[in-house]
């Protein structure tokens, strides 16, 4: 379980660069603007941060059945919400 964290971070962080990758060229398809708000990005980079410097806290610190049933939850939770 302690390993299932990085590596799915891992997974995020690819397919992020690769959408930035795409996205970062295109425009807003109704305005004059870039499609990407950077303004945005700025106010919520650092939270985003923030968290995951949390998370890589508890991780290191929580035993293995904590981990395991976090993600079953996070996983339950996210599969509920996507058939409703």
């Amino acid at each position: 379980p302690h390993a299932a964290v990085p590596l799915s971070k891992a997974t995020i962080l690819g397919g992020a660069i690769a959408n930035n990758f795409i996205n970062v060229q295109r425009r807003h398809p109704f305005a004059n603007r870039p499609l990407i708000d950077h303004t945005t990005l700025h106010i919520m980079v650092p939270n985003l941060l923030i968290g995951t410097i949390f998370g890589v806290f508890v991780n290191a610190v929580s035993p293995a059945w904590l981990i395991t049933f976090g993600l079953v939850l996070s996983l339950g939770y996210s599969t509920y919400s996507a058939g409703t």
